[in-house]
């Protein structure tokens, strides 16, 4: 399978989420305005509480500086580019240590969330909210929910890649000195880190590849 095959299935979940996201406010709003900003009964566990989130994004509510489009579209931007560069990243280690690629699968939540906000905020829009959950005291909405799917799935990531890396390590650095493993991990590190800014064309290899 070459890359672009594989980055096509990516984007279509990713449009997927997106559609199921803004679906579900579209609904809300077409069907059932008069239930936004109403509050519900409290004292329930779970509760459908539509309402505008007009904090803006978290930081900008804990900083309280309330709803700024240009802050937020940046932000927005940041992130995006920060994923994208994560997305190489966790893609090659997949590939050095033959690891499958189902984990990646999990940061495309991610990214829809950061493409749904970023949508919003280019529109200005609030974000609509409208699960709430007594247990976070909070409201939330269903790219909330895509967050914490990513979170867990990056979390998860990291034990097969530790196990891995220090199998790796073990075998590549048998009677070197510290100094010497030292400086060979600072190698691996910085090679690894670098890897993401080369065209993915010099170092994609696809899941039947890896296991050659």
């Amino acid at each position: 399978m070459s890359f672009y095959q594989y980055l096509k299935r990516h984007v279509f979940l990713i449009v997927c989420l997106l559609v199921i996201g803004f679906g579900i406010v579209g609904y809300i709003e077409l069907f059932c305005p008069e239930k936004i900003g109403v509050p519900s009964t409290k004292g329930v566990n779970f509760a459908f509480e539509p309402i505008y989130n007009k904090k803006g994004s978290l930081y900008h509510a804990k900083l309280g500086i309330g709803y700024r489009q240009g802050l937020l579209i940046l932000e927005c931007l940041v992130t995006l580019i920060s994923l994208v560069y994560f997305y190489r990243f966790v893609l090659y280690y997949n590939i050095f240590f033959k690891i499958k690629g189902d984990w990646l699968y999990f940061l495309d939540f991610g990214c829809a969330v950061i493409v749904a906000r970023l949508i919003n905020y280019l529109l200005g829009r609030y974000v609509l909210d409208y699960i709430y959950i007594r247990a976070g005291h909070a409201i939330y909405d269903f790219f909330d929910f895509c967050i914490g799917i990513c979170i867990v799935g990056i979390i998860l990531w990291c034990i097969p890649i530790s196990v891995k890396y220090h199998r790796y390590k073990k075998e590549n650095t048998k009677g070197m000195s510290l100094r010497e493993k030292f400086r060979w991990e600072m190698k691996l590190t910085f090679n690894f880190m670098k890897m993401p800014f080369r065209p993915i064309g010099t170092w994609w290899k696809s899941e039947v590849d890896r296991y050659d």
